[in-house]
């Protein structure tokens, strides 16, 4: 009976040992064509370098409101002091919409971060 238990074991550990082997190779083989499929699709897509404020909103990961507002407030800012103290959110405009890049949004938010901007004073919250 002894015997039929270590048999059992080394059996079972075979099989584990397969399975575990099998699973890595085929994930590790999956793994180029899914990576390639998602660069295809993206670059299909991204057809502009430019994002409207919607799309900006949402690669930043806020409501579009909540964009919009932030940008009223930096103008505010600017028209009442003279002058922005800190990193104004980036833009160019072409027929009176706002357009961003992705490059620029990233750039603004690591400095915005770093100056601890509090658009929420601005609202008198």
């Amino acid at each position: 009976m002894h015997n039929k238990t270590i048999i059992a074991i080394m059996i079972t550990s075979i099989f584990l040992s397969i399975t575990l082997f099998t699973i890595l190779f085929f994930k590790e083989q999956a793994v180029p064509v899914v990576q390639s499929d998602i660069t295809t699709k993206k670059e299909i897509e991204s057809t502009s370098v430019f994002l409207n404020t919607k799309e900006a909103s949402t690669f930043l990961g806020i409501s579009e409101e909540q964009f919009n507002t932030m940008l009223i407030l930096e103008k505010q800012q600017l028209i009442q002091n003279g002058s922005f103290n800190g990193t104004m959110i980036p833009y160019i405009t072409i027929d009176s919409t706002y357009y961003f890049t992705e490059e620029s949004l990233i750039l603004w938010a690591a400095v915005s971060t770093k100056e601890n901007r509090n658009y929420d004073e601005w609202l008198g919250q």
